[in-house]
């Protein structure tokens, strides 16, 4: 494996064991919201972004593993399978964001209308359906890639016409991706469904987060008698979504334009995009944090638990 590929398996691993602990915690205390006799709409849709966060921590992980081991290729389904759940993980969160941002500006600018009309099942049903267009648009391009996959005669070395043979000891064996190797009118209809899937999910949440959000801001700026607190809780919640966008879901939709420009099958940067990604996992945290006050208290008593037990874990220390 190359030292690239040990550094962002590296990578991939931190993230893991930093997001993990997080992400189940904030699932446990949403979950305990929803069950309760009247949760909020922003408690489903929160508990769905969760969901999609452990999907993807628990889908990605098992897979470089497998690529580390440096054994033989994977089969083409397990293959598929394995980067449809991670794409859509980081799709649907993106799409659950972009749905917290509009529930959180329709209780701000409209709060009367908000509070009369927001019904949890509403917010479930969005879920169902946010999860069905996320299902059906990458299910279509990976229809495809399965369609090109067979077209070129299946996976591994038949793709490429060869014969495998074993490799010396000292021979640094191909790296072990799922990358398909197109001919040129196969990439035409890949291309265009890639650039369609990130119009549909990257482009239009981005949109409306950028919308949702500024205009929570200035709501909030001109209430004369909103609290501080709360004032830089709206802010901490609009500046972590679009750091998300920014940083982790931005380098993952652009290298599908990047793809369509240069008709490739973008496969040199797609791994580096995929590591940006999993940081989406780990700031997803800081808008559970300013969206729910059940995943804050669960944090900050768990928390006050650990510096607790910090505390009474006194060395012991025998003088001779």
């Amino acid at each position: 494996m190359p030292k690239m590929g040990h550094l962002l398996l590296s990578v991939h691993i931190a993230t893991f064991l930093t997001a993990l602990p997080g992400n189940v915690l904030a699932f446990h205390a949403l979950l305990r919201q929803v069950r309760r006799r009247h949760p909020t709409p922003a408690d489903v849709l929160l508990l769905n972004l969760a969901t999609s966060n452990l999907m993807f921590l628990l889908a990605l992980l098992p897979f470089k593993l497998n690529e580390a081991a440096e054994s033989d290729r994977l089969p083409c389904f397990p293959c598929t399978v394995a980067s449809f759940l991670t794409c859509l993980a980081v799709c649907t969160g993106a799409l659950f964001l972009a749905a917290v941002s509009v529930d959180r500006y329709l209780a701000v600018a409209f709060p009367l209308g908000y509070y009369v009309a927001r019904r949890p099942r509403h917010a479930a049903m969005a879920s169902v359906v946010l999860w069905a267009v996320s299902s059906l648009n990458l299910g279509v391009a990976y229809a495809i890639e399965w369609w090109i996959n067979k077209g070129d005669g299946g996976d591994g070395a038949k793709k490429n016409n060869t014969t495998p043979v074993p490799l010396p000891p000292t021979t640094p064996r191909p790296s072990l991706t799922c990358y398909l190797n197109p001919n040129a009118d196969q990439l035409g209809v890949l291309v265009r469904v890639r650039l369609e899937v990130f119009v549909v999910l990257f482009g239009l949440p981005l949109l409306v987060c950028c919308f949702c959000y500024v205009n929570v801001v200035l709501v909030w700026a001109r209430l004369p008698n909103a609290g501080r607190r709360r004032r830089l809780r709206a802010v901490g919640q609009a500046l972590g979504t679009l750091w998300v966008f920014a940083l982790c879901l931005g380098p993952y939709g652009v290298c599908r334009v990047v793809g369509a420009v240069r008709q490739d099958d973008g496969s040199g940067w797609s791994e580096v995009a995929l590591l940006a990604g999993s940081f989406n996992a780990c700031l997803d945290l800081v808008v559970f944090y300013f969206s729910s006050a059940a995943v804050r208290s669960s944090l900050n008593s768990c928390f006050k638990r650990c510096l607790i037990r910090a505390a009474e874990a006194k060395p012991f220390i025998t003088i001779r």
